[in-house]
């Protein structure tokens, strides 16, 4: 099997949903508002802008303008922690946690969609697959970390 033409021929069908809103909200990752509003609302989080960063895989100048466009919007609010005046803790409105969770509706019909178009069983077989690709991408991730961890304890 060549593994590397089947690459490209994924890389191609995943590169043509780009010009397709459906396509683009359903594979891509969103690191911008609807994953810390994501974030924020999935049962009613409450986070640190660094913490909202690190999960989202953005930097910490981008998190705050992020914020400050969602604040604008009536969709978070930022508050002063009670217990250290100098942390700041970023929470949903009732606004923004409608949203995320009409957002969050919105995905799980369009899945919803995706896999009855695809009937029983290559939608059963979709969800093997995609969870295999999920369990090899965080044990991939953790091996990397590790490595670098690794690193570090030698380094210093």
């Amino acid at each position: 099997m060549d593994y590397e033409d089947l690459a490209k021929q994924l890389i191609k069908s995943r590169i043509r949903l780009l010009d397709f809103p459906l396509g683009e909200s359903m594979f891509l990752e969103n690191r911008g508002e609807r994953m810390v509003m994501g974030f924020l609302t999935h049962e009613k989080e409450v986070a640190s802008p660094s913490v909202l960063a690190s999960k989202c895989q953005v930097s910490t100048a981008r998190i705050a303008c992020i914020l400050n466009s969602l604040e604008k919007k009536g969709l978070i609010c930022r508050k002063t922690d009670s217990n250290d005046k100098r942390k700041i803790n970023v929470r949903a409105t009732q606004k923004g946690y409608d949203m995320g969770k009409l957002h969050e509706r919105n995905v799980v019909s369009n899945t919803k969609k995706l896999l009855e178009f695809l009937g029983e069983k290559d939608a059963k077989e979709h969800v093997r697959i995609m969870k295999r690709v999920s369990d090899y991408i965080v044990q991939q991730t953790l091996n990397d970390s590790t490595q670098v961890d690794k690193g570090k304890k030698t380094l210093c």
